[in-house]
């Protein structure tokens, strides 16, 4: 099922995003990319609870940001 299907469902899921001084929208990749970001949502590494993704987040570049329909439509 696509993270569009799960959030409209009412599915809450987090993503990693890298504050970038350029205002790009930076994503932590899934576990295995070549790269550590990605600009695509879809290619963001997803965790299910906020708690796993705080724990992952570099606290100096990186915040967590909920998913949900509303940010899939950006």
């Amino acid at each position: 099922m696509s993270l569009e299907e799960w959030t409209s469902r009412g599915v809450v899921m987090y993503i990693i995003q890298k504050i970038d001084s350029t205002n790009r929208r930076c994503y932590v990749a899934r576990s295995g990319s070549k790269d550590s970001y990605t600009g695509y949502l879809q290619h963001a590494r997803v965790y299910a609870s906020r708690s796993q993704a705080e724990a992952d987040k570099c606290p100096e570049n990186e915040m967590v940001v909920e998913l949900s329909d509303e940010t899939m439509r950006r």
